[in-house]
């Protein structure tokens, strides 16, 4: 059985997440299965992380921040960004784009803002879109 601080877990307590010595995350019971972990908030990772399956960031609205370098063996598919071995864009945007102060960046059109938000080029920039019709 598990322990917590070095104290036997007796009950079931499969709601706490535990790291044993050799590194694996496990819960209150010591399994290491730990079914689908929901995280509220912020997550700080430091160190190394391999992930043997899909990994979807980002959605509702939520832009992910990755620092430092990130490898990716196969394909990363982004809404706006790289498909494949692609840089791909969509020809209606339908959310807010915030294109940061001092970038330089290019687009592939026609381009249609979809009613009701914007495209907004940061200062000292420049957005480049490249009509391909």
């Amino acid at each position: 059985m598990a322990d917590f601080t070095n104290n036997q877990i007796r009950h079931t307590y499969q709601r706490v997440l535990q790291q044993d010595t050799s590194g694996v995350v496990q819960n209150g019971t010591g399994s290491a299965d730990l079914g689908n972990v929901h995280i509220s908030g912020s997550l700080y990772h430091t160190g190394s992380m391999n992930v043997s399956s899909d990994v979807t960031v980002g959605g509702n609205g939520i832009i992910p921040n990755i620092t430092g370098s990130t490898t990716i063996a196969g394909t990363a598919t982004a809404h706006e960004g790289l498909v494949g071995a692609f840089f791909a864009n969509p020809q209606t945007l339908v959310k807010n784009i915030s294109f940061p102060a001092s970038h330089n960046g290019r687009m592939y059109g026609p381009i249609t803002v979809g009613a009701g938000y914007e495209l907004t080029v940061g200062s000292n920039s420049n957005l480049e879109i490249i009509d391909t019709i």
